[in-house]
């Protein structure tokens, strides 16, 4: 009780010291709040990301099924495994998905993110549902009716969290599901980084999913018995372990393939033959990895941002605790133990670190959200559990002790390490040289780490504004977007070509419209194979992404046409096949040759089906269809209209509008609805498929400046408490100076000489960490160098311009100084 008053006196006192100096207050809970709430906040996202444990029973017994190239598998490999296995005490496969949905009134419809399950999905995974009940093996047999378990977020949206929702029925893809159960709020699924809103049985997605064609072939489906979909997990028996279990599947796999037939086509991607035994592993994020070199910079410049504010405010706190030296000598003289001295000081110390994360706990709420979006791409955006449990609670109470012990500890120390006699008879006390030492030490360090991040910061701006300048092959500016569907993909694909030459018609006619065009079935996960004569009578393949347009689909978009013409409505299904190539697909056919009039076989990529003649018409400019430092795609453009059964899908369209979008969008969904009251369109102007490929690089940007201004405003803090101190412990000395005849001029130069010194220091050993960071994250940078003259240049000229009038408003002071008070000061 005794030590619990005692501690209880050190924090009343530490407070009413607070309040004493109000502006050093400011300064250190401001100051401590940035640092310590970046530091959580970018933690707490890599921890959602690698570190959290799933929100499922046991998450350590889960492991994920490996089938030699890959993760996926067939749906006949999921029955044949499920049904033979006994290793696992139960076992799982699901398939994501994304579609539309609308409740069963259909006066509301969104696009969600969903999973197709196993009926054993959460039973496997220990998941209760928090309203209703969860899907049971029933539920995944042929025949059996049609039902789904809505997401705690869906259910809060759609039906403000009622009870009633059980029995309703929602459309999926116009099919009827009947809702049975809420998932409980923690839980979206095991797919970390995506939230997963409603899930259906895998045998729902065989009977009632409708798959459109893609180049004149079934798009991938469950249906399908070669193509690998279906993630498989297992749980581990309570008296197993992982070898145990891949011993047992070494002997399982060649019974469970014995009687499947081996994986051929084109959408299998990983077996051609005899397949390799299943492996079980430990769950792993691909997110993290993907965002691993973007969470360690952020993480870094965090821990850089967090140790110049400790460094900040150990400057401050020996500047007040030389200004407290007869009080501490006092209490010495009295009785006091330097340790009682000591824990004074730190319980000081550790009150401000508490105040500082306090208000840093609201920061971090906040610059967590930041950091997801930055790490989401805008049409991907990433979901992650943020909420707090004892690993992020026990990280900020030891970041925020770990912040008091490193600001406070030194002065701490170096406070109660004086010579009575001088204290108490109110004389120069002993080691004002070591103390200017230190603070200088502290100013370099400061220095120094503000300018590798203002570095960091100009390189990363630098990169995006190259990403910017490059050209795109196109004029985005007053160009519309319009991706058109239908709902249910019920339709032929003659009927789907029919209803998007219709909406292309409409959307020509209305007013304000200067051109349009339409495009339908841009390839991006099977590109197409081209066959061209090389050297003798060998024929070479080239691979290229398709992409079927209309007439005026480059004029549109004012993409140049470099030699040969555009498309035009002579080019029909009994005409000649003909194409546009890219400049890039161009030179990958024919070299240096001039391609108008050259032909090159059209095949699939396995060498069956269509097999046709293509005559080239035009070479279009090279367009970025991604980031630019990923560089340009080989496109191949074909005539919308000899798109003909091959194509699935309404399509897209590019519309160039005279004036402002204000109201185009609404014109354009009436257009659609007169066309078909089922089309569904979702519009977006052009310029945002720049702004989305360099999003991150933008994110990245404008997250390093902020830390950069941050920091080199704490340096500017750091470097005028300094050089206050300095000046006030040198005001006999500079007393004496004017006395004797120097100038108020002199003594201006003087304290700025010697300050800029030390900074100059400090900029000299924060280029050399400059340099080394931008090699550490040389992938994040593209068209600059990572040692780059402006980048380094700006970054040396703004740190000295902040240390300059940090630096220049103390010792404007000094020089004003009278030499008669100066010299009556002590």
């Amino acid at each position: 009780m005794r030590l619990l008053d005692s501690i209880g006196d050190d924090v009343s006192f530490g407070f009413r010291m607070m309040k004493r100096s109000p502006g050093l207050t400011l300064v250190a809970v401001l100051s401590l709040a940035l640092g310590i709430g970046a530091t959580i906040a970018i933690f707490s996202v890599m921890y959602a990301l690698a570190l959290r444990p799933l929100p499922v029973s046991h998450p350590n017994r889960l492991v994920e099924l490996d089938g030699g190239l890959g993760n996926l598998h067939t749906y006949p490999e999921w029955k044949s495994f499920r049904d033979h296995q006994d290793i696992f005490s139960h076992v799982l496969a699901y398939n994501y998905f994304d579609t539309n949905v609308s409740i069963a009134t259909g006066k509301q419809q969104q696009d969600v993110s969903g999973l197709y399950v196993s009926g054993d999905y959460f039973q496997t995974l220990g998941v209760s549902a928090a309203v209703g009940r969860v899907l049971e093996p029933s539920d995944d047999e042929p025949g059996a009716p049609p039902v789904c378990v809505l997401g705690y977020g869906l259910w809060r949206q759609l039906y403000g969290r009622s009870r009633n929702v059980l029995g309703q029925t929602i459309l999926v893809d116009e099919h009827e599901f009947q809702i049975v159960g809420v998932a409980p709020r923690s839980f979206a699924g095991i797919v970390i980084g995506e939230m997963s809103e409603i899930f259906m049985p895998l045998e729902a997605e065989r009977t009632y999913r409708d798959y459109p064609l893609l180049y004149g072939h079934q798009t991938p489906s469950l249906n399908d018995p070669h193509a690998t979909l279906l993630s498989i997990i297992g749980r581990l028996k309570p008296e197993e372990n992982l070898r145990q279990a891949n011993a047992g599947l070494q002997v399982l796999s060649p019974e469970i393939y014995r009687t499947l037939a081996p994986s051929s086509n084109e959408y299998s991607g990983r077996r051609t033959g005899a397949p390799a035994p299943l492996v079980a592993q430990h769950m792993t994020s691909d997110t993290w990895l993907q965002d691993m070199d973007i969470m360690l910079l952020l993480m870094a410049m965090a821990a850089v941002a967090l140790v110049v504010a400790c460094a900040n405010l150990g400057n401050l706190l020996l500047a007040r605790a030389t200004k407290r030296q007869n009080e501490i000598a006092t209490r010495l003289a009295l009785g006091a133990t330097r340790w009682r001295l000591i824990r004074q000081l730190l319980t000081e110390s550790t009150a401000l670190s508490l105040l500082g994360a306090a208000v840093g706990l609201i920061i971090a709420r906040w610059s967590s959200q930041a950091l997801l979006w930055a790490l989401s791409w805008p049409d991907d955006k990433i979901s992650l559990d943020l909420s707090w449990d004892t690993r992020l609670i026990a990280f900020a109470v030891g970041i925020t002790l770990f912040c008091a012990l490193l600001f406070g500890l030194a002065p701490a120390i170096r406070s109660t390490r004086i010579s009575l006699y001088s204290a108490m008879n109110n004389g120069v006390a002993t080691g004002k040289r070591q103390n200017r030492l230190s603070n200088s030490l502290l100013v370099v360090l400061q220095v120094g780490l503000s300018m590798t991040l203002l570095v960091s910061a100009g390189l990363l701006a630098r990169t995006l504004h190259a990403l910017l300048a490059v050209n795109p092959g196109y004029d985005p500016r007053g160009v519309l977007l319009a991706n058109a569907r239908l709902r249910g993909n019920s339709e032929s694909p003659q009927r789907q070509a029919f209803i998007g030459g219709q909406l292309l018609s409409e959307f020509r006619s209305l007013p304000g419209v200067v051109s349009a065009s339409w495009s339908r079935e841009f390839s991006q996960m099977y590109p197409s194979r081209l066959l061209v004569a090389g050297p003798g009578a060998a024929e070479r393949r080239v691979g290229a992404y398709l992409s079927f347009v209309s007439s005026d689909s480059f004029s549109t978009i004012r993409t140049p046409i470099l030699a040969g013409r555009e498309f035009n409505d002579g080019d029909s299904t009994t005409s000649y096949p003909v194409a546009i190539l890219s400049e890039d697909l161009a030179k990958a056919l024919f070299g240096q040759a001039n391609p108008i009039g050259l032909r090159f076989r059209e095949n699939d990529s396995n060498g069956k089906g269509a097999d046709y003649t293509v005559e080239v018409i035009g070479v279009a400019k090279d367009i970025q269809y991604r980031a630019p430092n990923y560089g340009p795609l080989p496109m191949l453009y074909r005539p919308v209209s000899q798109c003909a059964d091959s194509c699935s899908g309404v399509g897209s369209y590019a519309i160039r509008v005279a004036g402002k979008f204000s109201g185009m969008t609404k014109r354009l969904e009436d257009a659609a609805s007169t066309v078909n009251p089922r089309v569904v369109l979702k519009c977006n102007p052009m310029t945002d498929i720049v702004n989305n490929s360099v999003h991150r690089n933008r994110a990245m940007a404008l997250i390093a400046a902020t830390f950069a201004i941050f920091v080199g405003l704490l340096a500017m803090i750091g470097v005028y408490g300094v050089t206050s101190y300095a000046t006030a412990e040198r005001t006999r000395e500079i007393g004496i100076r004017m006395a004797l005849g120097a100038q108020p001029r002199d003594v201006l130069l003087m304290i700025l000489s010697e300050t800029m010194g030390v900074v100059c220091i400090g900029i000299v050993l924060g280029v050399s960490a400059g340099l080394v960071a931008a090699r550490l994250f040389q992938g994040l940078i593209w068209g600059v160098k990572p040692i780059d003259p402006l980048s380094f240049g700006l970054a040396i000229c703004l740190m000295l311009l902040i240390a300059g009038i940090a630096a220049l408003l103390p010792a404007r002071r000094a020089m004003r100084a009278n030499p008669m008070v100066a010299l009556r000061f002590e």
